[in-house]
C-alpha cells in the first residue's frame, strides 16, 4: 500500500465515485479502498471521505438507515482538472473493479436486513429494498426468538440471489438477438 498523500486520496474516491456511477455507503468506500483495492490506509480512506462532505465534493445522498455518499457537480468538476495526479496504475485497478464488482456493489446497498430486541424479548425483522436510495419494498415482522430473526436475513440473502439470477437470465436472453 502506497502512502498517498491525502489530495490524492481524495481523487481516488471520487474517481471510485465517477468509475461505479451510483451512490455509494461509507462501509463500501472504505472496503473498496482499503480492502480491496489496498490503495489508502483506513483511516486516510475516512478522513478523506469526511474532507470531501465538508469541501462539498461529496453529498449525503441519504441512504436508508446509513450514510450513503454521492459525487457533486463541483466532485465532477474538482475530478475533471486533477485526476492525472491519481497515479495512472490506481486508475486502471479502479476502472477494472468497478467493471468486475458494480452489480454485486449494487445488491449491497440495495438489499438491507437487520432485526432487533424488542422491550417484550420478542424480535423485529427488517428487510428493505432500495431503487436509487428510494425504498421500493419494506417488510417489518415481528418473531418470538432470535433464530427465527435470523430467519429474515436468511430470507433476504435468497431474494438476493434469486434477483441476480433473473438479471443473468435476463441479460442473456437480450444480447443473443
Amino acid at each position: 500500500m502506497d502512502n498517498l498523500d491525502s489530495t490524492v486520496n481524495k481523487l481516488i474516491i471520487l474517481y471510485i465515485f465517477d468509475a461505479i456511477e451510483m451512490p455509494l455507503a461509507e462501509d463500501s468506500i472504505v472496503d473498496i479502498c482499503y480492502y480491496d483495492l489496498k490503495c489508502m490506509q483506513y483511516i486516510d480512506c475516512k478522513e478523506a471521505i469526511a474532507n470531501l462532505l465538508d469541501a462539498g465534493l461529496i453529498v449525503d445522498a441519504g441512504g436508508a438507515g446509513k450514510a450513503t455518499y454521492n459525487i457533486t457537480r463541483d466532485g465532477y468538476e474538482c475530478l475533471k482538472h486533477f485526476y492525472t495526479r491519481i497515479p495512472s496504475h490506481y486508475r486502471d485497478q479502479i476502472m477494472t473493479y468497478c467493471k468486475e464488482n458494480r452489480l454485486n456493489l449494487r445488491k449491497k446497498q440495495e438489499y438491507f436486513s437487520d432485526y432487533f430486541k424488542n422491550d417484550d424479548g420478542s424480535y423485529t425483522v427488517l428487510l428493505r429494498i432500495l431503487d436509487k436510495n428510494l425504498v421500493i419494498m419494506e417488510l417489518k415482522f415481528i418473531v418470538e426468538s432470535r433464530n427465527n430473526g435470523k430467519l429474515g436475513g436468511h430470507i433476504c440473502q435468497f431474494t438476493e440471489q434469486k434477483e441476480l439470477a433473473h438479471e443473468k437470465l435476463f441479460f442473456r436472453s437480450t444480447t443473443t438477438f
